[in-house]
């Protein structure tokens, strides 16, 4: 019995091939057979197409239906009725999804193609206006082509599904020639285009170069604004000065966006890119004060909260490791603010005096004292 067992178990590997070939239709999937990273995709797809009709040849006249292995005789006659008709069902559905699968791709075309000439169709009159649609012209020069040869690449996909029983509808034949027309619109709108931003550069060039030194003086305002004495005087009201710091960094956040925007300007028209080395010096200054007040206003309240806390509770590993990140603090304050700063001598010396204390704090808090050890 054991032996007629195992003709059985070797009459089933002449069913690995079919089964196989089951697996792998029931599993393609269209998007993968057009993804843009697939070489040849309109020799694969006949490719497939053939594949398949070989199949159905195969599970027609090769899937093993039945055998007399001695003491067994097997019937696999449901087993051949369940795979014969899978090639002939994956074809039907090729013939149903593959054309959905080009059309949703010739649709996501159609709208670049739109966009693209919406970008590039309102008059530069700002500076503004005049570096997006040059970007947007060099944004269209490194992706049109590659459009183009993607929706060549369907039509040449409808052609074959046409030759294969796969019907293509009428209004994908309408979108398709939909957008070859756009193509053609987008092709005249880019030549308009670029020789109007030609014409515009040197006017566009020096309206920037302009435009610098009013930016160049806002900023030296600025940071004379930053010099006021009420910025590192420690008799200053805290609660404004939380506020004053907020305002700075909204001022400051301004004045990067702007330099970031002149250079993206210049490096658009090809000019030199300044390096405004000033909006670097005025984020230190600002930093610097933000750091200041925010610590004073953090430093105090954390103090107070430990002072409050029972021994017991109080996490010394955790108040150590506060006390040295406001110790680098204050060195960054001293470092970067003058050196008459009363804010900053303030907060450097409610540091240096609690740090004085943690060798005690650290001894209370030792979690192996009894209640022995406190009488």
């Amino acid at each position: 019995m054991h032996q007629a067992f195992k003709k059985v178990e070797k009459y089933l590997e002449n069913f690995q091939p079919f089964l196989q070939k089951y697996y792998d239709n029931k599993n393609i999937n269209f998007e993968i057979i057009l993804h843009e990273n697939l070489n040849n995709p309109t020799e694969v797809l006949p490719e497939l197409l053939k594949m398949l009709n070989n199949q159905a040849d195969d599970f027609d006249n090769y899937l093993p239906e039945g055998k007399d292995l001695g003491l067994l005789k097997v019937n696999f006659h449901k087993v051949k009725n369940s795979l014969k008709p899978n090639p002939k069902k994956t074809f039907e559905r090729i013939k149903k999804e593959l054309p959905l699968v080009i059309r949703r791709r010739l649709i996501k075309k159609k709208e670049w193609l739109n966009d693209r000439i919406a970008s590039i169709s309102s008059p530069a009159i700002e500076v503004d206006e005049y570096i997006r649609q040059v970007q947007a012209l060099d944004f269209i020069d490194q992706n049109f082509q590659k459009v183009k040869d993607d929706i060549d690449l369907y039509q040449n996909l409808h052609r074959i599904c046409s030759q294969n029983g796969i019907e293509v509808s009428k209004e994908d034949g309408k979108l398709l020639s939909e957008i070859f027309q756009i193509i053609s619109i987008l092709s005249m709108q880019v030549m308009e285009s670029t020789e109007s931003i030609g014409n515009k550069k040197k006017n566009n060039i020096e309206n920037i170069r302009k435009q610098i030194p009013a930016f160049r003086k806002e900023l030296e305002e600025f940071k004379q604004k930053l010099q006021d004495p009420k910025f590192l005087d420690i008799g200053s009201d805290l609660m404004k000065m939380k506020e004053e710091m907020k305002k700075l960094s909204k001022d400051y956040e301004k004045f990067i966006a702007k330099s970031k925007k002149f250079q993206d300007y210049q490096t658009t028209l090809e000019i030199e890119v300044d390096q405004f080395v000033d909006v670097d010096e005025v984020k230190r200054e600002v930093e610097d004060r933000i750091n200041l007040w925010d610590s004073l206003s953090e430093w105090s309240n954390k103090v107070d909260e430990w002072k409050k806390s029972p021994f017991v509770e109080i996490e010394t590993e955790t108040i150590s490791k506060e006390a040295e990140n406001y110790t680098k603090i204050v060195m960054r304050c001293q470092r970067g603010l003058p050196e008459d700063s009363s804010a900053v001598s303030h907060l450097a010396k409610q540091v240096s005096e609690f740090k004085a204390t943690m060798p005690i704090v650290i001894a209370l808090g030792n979690k192996n004292l009894l209640s022995d050890h406190w009488k």
